[in-house]
């Protein structure tokens, strides 16, 4: 049909920059939480074993009550004041609301600090092993987030090299063009979204929306169809090159 795509590209997209294009480096995020979250969690873990087995318990007295509050959060502090050894020690923690209410300025409570490491106490028995649990539950849900990311991000690789090597190369036409916001201020990114005449629906990948735009709404683009799955050329590259090796024949 002669249609020459925009922004054509001279060689098939590698199937790990499809899988990045795909969001795939969220993964990669996901799997440095999981890794944090998991050594915070140990960490936390053998810490409460120390105060499990070699804690002392003391009487503590609440000097300081304070709250710091930001856009989406307050921190309830209070500075408690003890006797380790023979060390006077004072520290502030954030305790949360309840603990906060429940309590005054001058009051006498108990706290659990460790010998070795006298600023290292808790306000609350098994306070460390509770949040050990927790960052435990986070560093499990990072995981199972990064597997899906991998599943979708992997899959969606797979279907546009699929379609480039398999699919029939077609063309659609260009609807209209999508930009993403932040706060509801626009990022300069986005994508467009196309259909074939035969009324399937497709959207590239995202891009720089000026460079997208410049390609007109109503414009035909040539794109790979394969089942359900549409694939601009523009994302994907041109489909590979396809060698037919004539064999050696032997001339009597």
């Amino acid at each position: 049909m002669g249609i020459k795509p925009r922004h054509t590209l001279t060689h098939p997209v590698s199937w790990m920059d499809l899988f990045w294009a795909t969001k795939g480096w969220l993964a990669m995020i996901a799997g440095v939480a999981l890794l944090i979250f998991t050594l915070v969690s140990v960490n936390k873990y053998r810490l409460a074993q120390e105060f499990a087995t070699t804690g002392v318990w003391t009487t503590a007295e609440i000097t300081k009550m304070r709250t710091r509050r930001s856009d989406d959060d307050t921190d309830y502090l209070v500075t408690f004041a003890y006797q380790a050894g023979t060390r006077q020690l004072s520290r502030e923690r954030d305790t949360g609301g309840s603990y906060y209410r429940r309590h005054d300025v001058g009051d006498q409570v108990d706290v659990k600090y460790l010998p070795q490491r006298p600023t290292k106490f808790e306000y609350k028995d098994g306070q460390t092993h509770s949040s050990a649990q927790v960052f435990q539950i986070i560093a499990g849900i990072a995981g199972v987030l990064g597997c899906g990311v991998l599943w979708w991000s992997g899959s969606k690789a797979n279907k546009a090299v699929l379609a480039r090597r398999y699919g029939v190369r077609s063309v659609a036409t260009i609807e209209r063009f999508v930009e993403h916001k932040n706060s509801g201020k626009p990022t300069g990114r986005g994508y467009m979204i196309f259909r074939t005449k035969d009324g399937l629906r497709g959207e590239s990948l995202n891009g720089n929306i000026r460079e997208l735009r410049a390609l007109g709404s109503g414009t035909e683009i040539v794109v790979f169809v394969r089942g359900r799955d549409v694939w601009w050329e523009g994302d994907v590259g041109p489909r590979e090159a396809r060698t037919t090796p004539i064999p050696d024949v032997e001339r009597s």
